[in-house]
């Protein structure tokens, strides 16, 4: 998962992009593609549940597993 735009920072807090999540959702994109509003919320749901503080912390693998349980 990496962030498109300038809207919000790798290294953000994930409950200040969770706060802020229908301003930067769109921001978000894996392998090349836009991701969903609902898919941004359940990875960063997640990654908090998980313990990470950090956008930039969220493994591949997580992101990877999120997408393809939802396809």
């Amino acid at each position: 998962m990496i962030c498109r735009h300038h809207y919000i920072d790798m290294d953000c807090n994930i409950q200040q992009a969770l706060n802020e999540l229908d301003k930067c959702y769109q921001a978000f994109e894996h392998r090349g593609q836009p991701m969903y509003k609902w898919q941004v919320k359940q990875i960063l749901t997640q990654a908090l549940e998980e313990g990470y503080e950090y956008i930039s912390e969220i493994p591949y693998e997580a992101v990877q597993k999120v997408i393809n349980k939802n396809v």
